[in-house]
């Protein structure tokens, strides 16, 4: 065999172990890499399910304390007054329009005044 086919051979033989090296390094980081994916996408399903209770939850919340400080009733559950003042000293006006209506709720109100409660009632 002459020099050259020598020389060849065992530069064939170094790039065949550098190769398999690599190959392994690379299996191994990529297995790595598939590990952490699965482990973000099982937290991101856990923190969707969360949050969506958590949404749920304020949600509720909200309309508990709309009804609170807005839902004055008598005792036959005809409301006191058709909408609440949220009169606030905001600068140098103050401002006595209601706020929007929370997400999900109509923007209208049943206003009757007492005597046609009493009447309806009936």
């Amino acid at each position: 065999m002459h020099i050259l086919g020598t020389v060849f051979a065992w530069l064939t033989a170094v790039a065949t172990v550098a190769a398999i090296v690599l190959t392994t390094m690379l299996l191994d980081v990529r297995n790595k890499w598939l590990t952490q994916v699965q482990q973000k996408q099982t937290q991101v399903a856990q923190s969707t399910t969360e949050l969506a209770d958590l949404s749920r939850k304020v949600r509720q919340l909200e309309e508990e304390l709309q009804r609170a400080t807005h839902a004055w009733t008598w005792p036959g559950g005809w409301a006191m007054a058709c909408t609440a003042s949220t009169a606030s000293n905001t600068g140098s006006h103050i401002s006595t329009m209601p706020g929007p209506p929370p997400k999900g709720r109509s923007s209208t109100f049943l206003c009757l005044s007492l005597d046609q409660s009493r009447k309806s009632q009936a």
